[in-house]
């Protein structure tokens, strides 16, 4: 237990001992709500309180939704901070340094899941820009740009991705790559011939 977060081995307890449910400590920061659900779950899996993943799944969607909102008014009032490229890679990190951590784990699906719907985490923005947050997470846990490929591969979300067919023009044998949805006809994108069937 030394090595262990002392608020998540707290909430842990008093969940299994006490109230049944996992009472949230105050937290300061959204993403270290993000945080503390990656925390408890590390302490739940490792003490063998499989009862506990549900309820902290359910928080996590919650606090993420919450967090990856952060550009919002809170409550009417203030404007909360918006996520960084940092913090957004520093709860990708933690998320991944748990054991067994892959596509399919309950907190990396909810995790995908959100990123899906949320503006600020969409994969391609204004034409083709990725996102930062994605960008730099993904070069910090190579298997966190693993994961979110597969998902969007399995979501349909990457319609924009198709496949490519390299095609030589007779003409003025210069080499180009259509689309395979475009038509098969049409005219040369580098001396202008037209052609029923590129090939």
């Amino acid at each position: 237990m030394r090595d262990d977060d002392p608020a998540a081995i707290s909430a842990m307890l008093d969940s299994v001992y006490r109230s049944g449910r996992i009472n949230f400590p105050e937290l300061d920061a959204s993403a270290t709500h993000v945080i503390f659900c990656i925390e408890l779950y590390r302490v739940a899996d490792k003490y063998d309180v499989p009862n506990l993943f549900m309820q902290i799944r359910s928080s996590f969607y919650h606090r993420v939704a919450e967090w990856l909102d952060a550009e919002t008014p809170d409550n009417g009032n203030k404007a909360k901070e918006a996520v960084s490229p940092e913090s957004f890679s520093e709860v990708i990190s933690k998320l991944y340094g748990l054991p067994n951590i892959k596509i399919g784990h309950p907190l990396v699906d909810v995790l995908l899941d959100q990123l899906e719907i949320r503006e600020a985490t969409k994969i391609c923005q204004n034409g083709g820009v990725v996102s930062p947050l994605l960008e730099q997470a993904c070069e910090k846990v190579p298997e966190f740009g693993r994961d979110l490929c597969l998902h969007l591969l399995r979501m349909g979300s990457m319609g924009e991705i198709g496949l490519m067919t390299q095609v030589k023009c007779p003409e003025c044998e210069g080499v180009w790559r259509r689309s395979d949805s475009d038509t098969p006809f049409g005219y040369c994108h580098l001396c202008g011939l037209h052609a029923e069937d590129w090939v």
